[in-house]
């Protein structure tokens, strides 16, 4: 987590669950994310494993330069990368872990722009996604042009580890030279955990990263 609103949103919904592997969605009060609410999405997983948008912010939007509710998440994302970001987000639902998208956004210009992504799980409603979207910098051009998301990192994080170490522990790339449709998966991804105490033994169950996206 290296955006600071990606780390205000950890520690609201941190403490909202207490202790509990995820917080009611009804706990979530939008006035308590004032600050960082344009960056901020609400989702809903649907029975194809994807997530639709229910609400997202003015600066989420910004990024295909469209109103996104009822879209797909993975729409957001080049072709080639939707089936790992469905993967992922099954993960946050399945586990009630969160995830870490690391991303290049492309202009029609060819002029880039790296996101951080964040998602944490949600209980009681249909609602059972909460996310974050952030530009790590901020060119004079960004909100000027529509912008397609290429994946170029992720990870899974027990809730359960120190800030500290959610904080420093890198991404893992996902490799764009392999592209290949059916191609071998990779080896199953372990949910990284940090020295914080587990409180809950949950089985973490593996997911499979395939390699995508543009060069």
């Amino acid at each position: 987590m290296r955006h600071k609103n990606t780390l205000e949103l950890y520690r609201y919904w941190n403490g909202l669950r207490a202790g509990k592997s995820a917080p009611l969605r009804s706990q979530v009060a939008p006035a308590a994310l004032a600050n960082i609410l344009p960056a901020v999405m609400l989702l809903e997983s649907t029975t194809d494993g994807d997530a639709v948008f229910r609400v997202a912010g003015t600066r989420v939007c910004a990024i295909p330069g469209r109103e996104l509710r009822g879209d797909p998440l993975s729409g957001m994302f080049d072709e080639a990368d939707r089936k790992t970001v469905r993967s992922f987000i099954r993960s946050v639902e399945r586990d009630h872990s969160v995830a870490l998208l690391d991303a290049l956004g492309a202009g029609a210009s060819g002029r880039t722009v790296t996101f951080e992504l964040a998602f944490f799980p949600l209980a009681g409603s249909d609602t059972n996604l909460i996310g974050i979207c952030n530009p790590l910098s901020l060119p004079i051009w960004l909100g000027a042009e529509r912008i397609s998301l290429a994946l170029r990192g992720v990870r899974t994080i027990d809730p359960e580890a120190d800030l500290v170490f959610l904080q420093n522990r890198p991404s893992i790339p996902v490799k764009r030279s392999r592209l290949a449709v059916g191609a071998a998966p990779a080896p199953s991804l372990s949910v990284i955990a940090g020295e914080g105490e587990r409180r809950h033994n949950r089985p973490l169950h593996g997911f499979r990263v395939y390699d995508g996206g543009k060069k």
